[in-house]
């Protein structure tokens, strides 16, 4: 009769499931199964599998004749047709006899032999050390003989005295029992047939997995056998089985490409029988299975609820919490600060004894792993946040100061997790021997363990040992930090102090390995630690794959008593991480002798094609396709190489269709194809087999969307988010897919949306999308949060443009017009009002306007905001502000549309001034002890008590204000707009203004007369205009070649040492052009590029003024070319020439155009200046110094970056150290050490005559580089840049040799100025005094040059254009900005502006960093070639060059010919 089964595990069963020795003395179990527990539990496999109950269920001793009657009528073990598919069978039929003679519970020492088998091969793939039994040897004899290893295992390498046991490369692959060893062809055979019956749901099991017999024998004795009979009367013999069956299962899943659903429903099914196995606790009654279970659209339906009680939420005025700052989430979700937020206290467990705790910790730790394998982090959270509770662990993660380098100054806040253990941590402290090396990390800048200031703390981190339990939980928390946050930047820093805790006080071999590898991975992102990193992951694959006998290392029982409860990765794919890690250090030969040994074939030719050496890669494949040419893997992996499609449909037939990869790889080709109809074909097939993949139901997904089959997309993207439930762009997806489905779905997409922007927080596209949908379903709250972020992302590169004015429109009107609390009672609208009050303002004046100044239309929409709060004097501000952003645009004199949204600005100002500046508001006056401070009347931060409060208007002045802006915009556009009505209605706004006030001048009557016009009126109020004020830059624009050369590659080629370019020069890229571009080219692309960006007409400008030392012709000038340009305009009236002195005449010409404006012969217009040259030299050391470039420069009064016309120091003398005598030829010749000398000369008299100018003009006392705020230089190269700026400190130092930043040079005092010019080691002294200086004043001005190259004439103006890309005008608004010009032979002169207005629409315009980012890189092969036609061509006659055009930009400006009279012709390229 058969007995029930048991209601909870025996105490044999705990202990050979938690890894504990089992006893000699015990309860019920018979002798032989108790013999083979404590075999088992000691780490005795081989024991276990040579003992009389193993031989029997493996036949060892069965006579050769009796095979056949066992195997019921099947081939004998005898027999050549016994093959790996008739192992099952025979073993069936073997392990039924054995039950039969020796009664049903004889399962117990199945379940047992099965474990051994389960274990023997963990520790051959997973944890080592080598195990010796040849699996095969359990077989009877003629099998053993046949399938027997072709090796034996060696004597283990002993090494030489004083080498490292870890050292890379120093252990031998060969001759191991486990991966990349030659088998026999019979044993090769087997394994391959095995590994085939290992593989699920088309997902193929690891080509290489040593012994997979024991795997094949440990399913049979756990799985398959009892399955095929009455699984309930194993169940009554024993109650190890299913957890055993759901580890074995875990371990098979592992071998596998891409997990199965079906072994992942059989392992959870496996463990919900273990739950009803455990004792009794607060945990018997929950459930195992997913909380994303749901696989259907059907899903969605449950979902309205949570929509609807989001939307009710919001109705009321509280705003849903839908994606906050990551350190906010993770502190409420439980990963910061403490073991509470994950696991609350609720003394649930209180009642139950240690040991059921431990049990049940032990069980939902690896519940969770499983989840975690299997990137199901929401539940696999749960089951950590059970294990904690279960076990009682205490940690708290928090804050303390503390150095993490060995020379840091200033004590910083670190993380540090404080964690205890709720039983004290029993059993010995392991021998240092028996654990994992963990390396030193011995570097001189980085400590290897943070150094905490609290002597307390410092104390703290040694704290005692935690439980070995608690310590996988705490790693799997990790784990868990990493699967669901991986694309923020906390998770290195959440993860690092878990790993830390764990690593302080070690107390079992995998722990301290899993441990070391989570900072092995921590590691590897950072230069200073990757090498520790590596050597740290070469030791953890040696203790596994050659363990030395010197050393004492674990034992097996030890190595495997906790390996399920952690996720220790297998031999294999411990050496593709080291793999990994190699190709990221560059070391792509390791790297691909590793790949190439492990057959990792994807891996292979991935690292073969970046080498370029495709056909290697084919070769490689196609001689095993020659060896195993039924091998589906090899048939895909050679379809990806070649793109063939054939090879995957060859690879799906000759499966059976049975091998996923294949669809899902055809199915991508047909994606990229666009046969989306066929793609989704694929896909289907391949998630037929195995649906636990959601990268396939991600593209069927979009696939379906395409063939417009809205309802499978909708069931591919819950799928997706359902086992990937942060993936953002699936929930987008699945967003979109509902708005398709019509409007009964838009609640359902409004939650999708919702959980997209949790997943993709720092996506704009997601959060506009939110934004968008909360809006179409009136949920104002959420579009308020959603335009904070798309705000907070965007603001840097966009700019105002990150504003969707209409959606900020509809936001402020849905307040406005108490659409947000329609249907409410009068208390509820009151409160929902006041919130959405708090929420408007933060978004205005938090995130609004502290980031964005510079767009009228914005400030516009949200007066209207402050107008409904009766803020008028914020309101009136927001005019005027809208008002400035365009009045301080330069184009507002010369650029009619901007002019005329000006003119509206301006009267509009006007009349708001009129009807609210005579208003009055009640202002709030602090009591005196508060200071003397003024508060808006509604803000309640002052306690009444505290203040007295007065009427006041909101504008006093309000006329004098309107007044003055009237007659600012009509100074600025009357030279070019008197006459316009425009300008006619801003001349009557202010007389109108004028008549209120009773001002005689400009007074018109009541009715007006019919012969004052507008050009009268104007002509009578500008008589007393004076000339033009702050001349300067209005406008600045750059143009650079669309081609480059890497200087790294240039060094290699040139054969230079490294460095020599890149730290010697300071250059990173070298823009350079051919035959298809000249001086005369580049320059016309730079002028109509810069008056297109800009919308400046060619006839407004008066002079155009041009420097460069690019001469293409002795007589015809640049500028001449360039008035090519001006035809179309009619404007041939422009005053300038070129100007010509090496680097200097930008400079010049700059000047030119300053003073024309500056002198009574400037009439009206602006003028430009181009700067520019192409710089090359011969080959040899001077050509990475080259370039090539243009500036253009927009000059005019009421600039924004105004010239300080008394303030400039000039130096000239005669020098030859840079001149172009030979006019035959683009070269100069060089004097490299006396061009740099004359470069520093140039800079000392330069400075030194500005600062007495600054001291004399602009009334500073005792003048020095504190006295500029940012130093742009000419730079030949950055490296003479750094030079130039140690010359300023030297001459401050000279100035005033007792300053305190000279304190470590005084040595240099007595060295007279000719000696420094040669003197390193004073060069040197004050690069390092200089160096901050350089950082905050030098460095951002440096962007092109490093990226471009030498520009001559435009150099400095580069400088120019990178400091307004790169420092914002917040940073330079009022500050000077000094210019340093040199040019050979010598010119040179040191001069400055000063940032009066706002100067970011320049480089939004300028967009530096992204038009750098598109050129296209050329080979320093195709860079010598461009040298060498340029060379051959100049001066040619009667020439068509030959250069490519289609890599110029569009727009450019390129040489079509010359002819025979050297006339020559151009041409551009399309704009699009």
């Amino acid at each position: 009769m058969e007995s029930p089964p048991p209601q909870i595990l025996d105490q044999v069963a705990r202990q050979l499931l938690l890894g504990q020795t089992v006893g000699s003395a015990g309860d019920s179990v018979g002798d032989s199964s108790r013999c083979l527990s404590i075999a088992l539990s000691e780490g005795r496999y081989e024991d276990v599998l040579r003992s009389p109950a193993a031989k029997a269920i493996f036949g060892t001793d069965q006579a050769e004749n009796t095979g056949a009657s066992i195997a019921t009528g099947g081939p004998a073990p005898s027999d050549k047709e016994f093959a790996a598919e008739s192992v099952g069978p025979y073993v069936t039929a073997l392990v039924q006899k054995y039950i039969l003679e020796h009664g049903a519970k004889s399962w117990s020492e199945v379940t047992l032999v099965g474990a051994a088998c389960l274990s023997a091969f963990v520790q051959t793939n997973w944890t080592g050390p080598e195990f010796r039994l040849d699996p095969a040897t359990l077989l009877p004899q003629p099998l053993a003989e046949r399938w027997k290893e072709s090796f034996t295992t060696t004597t283990p390498l002993v090494l030489e005295e004083g080498m490292d046991k870890h050292e890379i490369g120093r252990r031998s692959h060969a001759a191991r029992v486990y991966l990349g060893v030659t088998q026999s062809e019979e044993r090769a055979r087997l394994d391959r047939a095995l590994l085939g019956q290992l593989s699920a749901d088309g997902e193929e099991a690891y080509s290489m997995t040593p012994r997979p017999l024991y795997l094949i024998l440990a399913r049979l004795l756990l799985v398959d056998i009892p399955a095929s009979g009455d699984p309930a009367e194993r169940d009554a013999a024993t109650t190890l089985a299913h957890w055993l069956s759901a580890r074995m299962l875990l371990v098979q899943q592992s071998l596998l490409d891409y997990p199965s659903q079906t072994l992942m429903s059989q392992i959870i099914g496996h463990f919900d029988k273990v739950r009803h196995l455990l004792p009794y606790s607060p945990a018997s009654a929950s459930s195992l299975y997913s909380v994303d279970s749901a696989d259907s659209l059907q899903s969605a339906k449950a979902l309205d609820k949570d929509v609807l009680a989001d939307m009710n939420g919001i109705t009321a005025g509280v705003v849903p919490d839908i994606a906050r700052p990551v350190a906010q989430t993770l502190a409420d979700e439980g990963v910061l600060p403490t073991s509470e937020s994950v696991a609350p206290s609720s003394h649930e467990w209180d009642s139950v004894s240690a040991a059921d705790r431990d049990l049940w910790a032990r069980y939902f730790v690896e519940v969770g792993i499983v989840y975690s394998q299997h990137h199901m982090p929401i539940d696999a959270k749960q089951y950590f946040a059970k294990a904690q509770a279960a076990s009682g662990l205490q940690w708290e993660m928090t804050g303390a100061k503390g150095k993490r380098t060995r020379f840091q100054q200033t004590d910083v806040t670190q993380l540090v997790l404080l964690a205890k253990s709720a039983q004290h941590a029993s059993g010995s402290i392991p021998d240092e021997g028996h654990l994992p090396e963990a390396m030193e990390l011995k570097d001189d800048v980085i400590l290897d363990r943070i150094k905490f200031t609290d002597a307390a703390i410092e104390e703290h981190a040694g704290q005692e040992r935690l439980q070995v339990t608690d310590e996988c939980i705490l790693l799997s928390m990790c784990l868990n930090v990493q699967n669901e946050n991986p694309a923020h930047g906390l998770t290195t820093e959440l993860m690092r102090p878990f790993v830390a805790r764990v690593l302080e006080r070690p107390t079992n071999w995998s722990v301290y390995t899993m441990g070391l590898l989570l900072r092995s991975r921590l590691e590897m992102a950072k230069t200073r630690t990757a090498e520790r990193a590596t050597l740290q992951l070469q030791a953890l694959v040696d203790q596994i794959t050659h363990p030395l006998p010197s050393v004492q290392e674990a034992g097996a029982a030890e190595r495997l008593q906790y390996l399920y409860a952690l996720s220790l990765p297998s031999q294999w794919e411990f050496e593709r991480e080291l793999a990994n890690q190699f190709m990221k250090l560059g070391v792509v030969r390791s790297a691909l002798d590793i790949y190439e040994r492990l057959n990792m074939w994807d891996e292979v030719v991935s690292c073969y094609v970046l080498l370029g050496q495709i056909e290697v890669a084919q070769r490689i494949i196609t001689e095993q396709l020659e060896l195993f040419p039924d091998r589906p893997k090899l048939w895909c992996v050679l379809g990806d190489l070649k793109g063939e499609p054939a090879h995957w449909q060859h690879a799906w037939e000759i499966s059976g269709q049975r091998y996923a990869r294949a669809m899902r790889s055809l199915g991508a080709h047909h994606y990229a194809k666009l046969n989306y109809a066929k793609a989704v074909e694929c896909y289907q097939n391949a998630l037929k087999l195995n649906p636990l993949f959601e990268k396939s139901w991600y593209v069927l997904g979009c696939a379906a969307q395409q063939t417009k089959d809205w309802e499978l997309a909708a069931v591919a993207f819950q799928r997706v988010v359902n086992l990937e439930s942060d993936n953002g762009e699936a929930w987008n997806n699945l967003a979109t897919v509902y708005m398709h489905m019509g409007s009964a779905y838009r609640e359902r997409s409004w939650y999708a949306l919702r959980e997209a922007v949790k997943a993709r927080y720092d996506s704009w596209q997601v959060w506009t999308n939110f934004m968008n949908a909360s809006l179409g379903i009136a949920q104002i709250a959420p579009a308020i949060q959603a335009m904070t972020r798309i705000i907070e992302i965007c603001v840097d590169k966009d700019g105002p443009a990150c504003v969707d004015l209409d959606a900020l429109r509809t936001i402020i009107s849905s307040v406005t017009r108490g659409r947000v609390i329609e249907g409410m009672d009068e208390r509820q609208a009151r409160h929902t009002e006041a919130q959405f009050v708090r929420q408007m303002e933060q978004l205005l004046v938090t995130t609004i306007e502290a980031r964005i100044s510079s767009s009228a239309q914005v400030w516009r929409a949200m007066a209207d905001y402050w107008f409904w709060r009766r803020d008028y004097r914020h309101c009136l501000d927001c005019y005027i502000k809208a008002y400035r952003c365009l009045s301080q645009m330069p184009q507002v004199a010369y650029a009619k549309p901007v002019f005329d949204e000006a003119v509206e600005a301006a009267l509009e100002l006007v009349s708001m001034y009129e009807n609210l500046g005579d208003k009055t508001e009640t202002v709030r006056i602090a009591a005196p002890e508060l200071g003397d401070q003024e508060t808006p009347a509604q803000d309640q931060n002052v306690a009444a008590a505290d203040v007295a409060t007065e009427q006041r208007p909101v504008c006093a002045d309000w006329r004098h204000q309107a007044k003055m802006l009237l007659r600012s915009l009509i100074g600025k556009s009357k030279a070019t707009f008197e006459g316009t009505p425009g300008y006619g209605r801003l001349v009557e706004a202010l007389a109108t203004l004028r008549q209120e006030a009773d001002d005689p001048v400009l007074a018109v009557s009541s009715e007006p007369s019919p012969a004052f016009t507008a050009a009268e009126a104007s002509t009578a109020m500008m008589a007393a205009i004076s000339r033009a004020e702050n001349i300067g830059v209005r406008a600045i624009d750059v143009y650079f070649p669309s081609r480059y050369v890497d200087q790294n590659e240039l060094e290699q080629h040139d054969g230079v040492s490294a460095g020599k370019y890149t730290i010697g020069l300071g250059q990173d890229r070298m823009a350079f052009c051919d035959d298809r571009e000249d001086i005369s080219s580049v320059c016309m692309t730079a002028v109509q590029s810069f008056m297109e960006k800009f919308n400046v007409s060619y006839s407004d400008i008066g002079r155009l003024e041009v420097g460069t030392e690019t001469i293409i012709d002795k007589s015809k000038s640049t500028k001449s070319v360039l008035m090519k340009l001006f035809e179309e305009s009619g404007n041939f009236s422009v005053e300038g020439i070129d100007t010509t002195n090496a680097c200097y005449g930008g400079t010049s010409a700059l000047f030119n155009a300053c003073q024309w404006m500056d002198s009574s012969a400037w009439d009206g217009r602006l003028a430009l200046v181009v700067a520019g040259d192409i710089a090359v030299y011969a080959s040899g050391n001077a050509r990475p110094s080259g370039g090539c470039g243009v500036a253009c420069i927009l000059v005019g009064h009421d600039a924004p970056l105004a010239l300080e016309f008394p303030l400039r120091g000039t130096f000239m003398e005669h020098i030859y150290d840079f001149y172009k005598p030979n006019l035959s030829s683009e070269f100069p010749t060089v004097d490299g050490p006396l061009s740099v000398t004359s470069y520093v000369r140039a800079v000392d008299h330069a400075y030194t005559a500005y600062l007495d100018k600054l001291e004399k003009h602009g009334g500073v006392a005792n003048a020095s580089l504190k006295d500029i705020d940012y130093l742009v230089f000419h730079s030949p190269y950055t490296k003479q840049v750094v030079k130039g700026l140690a010359r300023i400190a030297y001459n401050d130092f000279l100035r005033a040799p007792e300053a305190s930043p000279f304190a470590e040079v005084q040595q240099f005092k007595d060295v007279s100025r000719e000696e420094s010019y040669g003197n390193k080691v004073l060069e040197k002294a004050f690069v390092n005094v200089s160096k901050e200086d350089y950082k905050t004043k030098t460095e951002p001005s440096l962007l092109a040059a490093r990226n471009i190259g030498n520009m001559y004439t435009g150099s400095v103006f580069f400088g120019l254009a990178s400091l307004l890309s790169t420092v914002s005008f917040e940073q330079l608004e009022g500050k000077r900005v000094a210019m340093f010009s040199y040019g050979s032979g010598c010119a040179a002169s040191l001069y400055s502006f000063r940032v009066r207005a706002d100067t970011s629409s320049i480089a939004s315009t300028i967009r530096l960093n992204e038009r750098l980012e598109k050129r296209i890189k050329v080979s320093p092969i195709g860079f010598e070639k461009a040298m060498e036609l340029r060379e051959k061509t100049h001066n040619a006659q009667d020439y068509e060059p030959t250069g490519d055009i289609d890599d110029l930009f569009p727009g450019t400006y390129y040489l079509q010919k010359i002819d025979s009279m050297w006339r020559r012709a151009y041409g551009r390229t399309p704009l699009n």
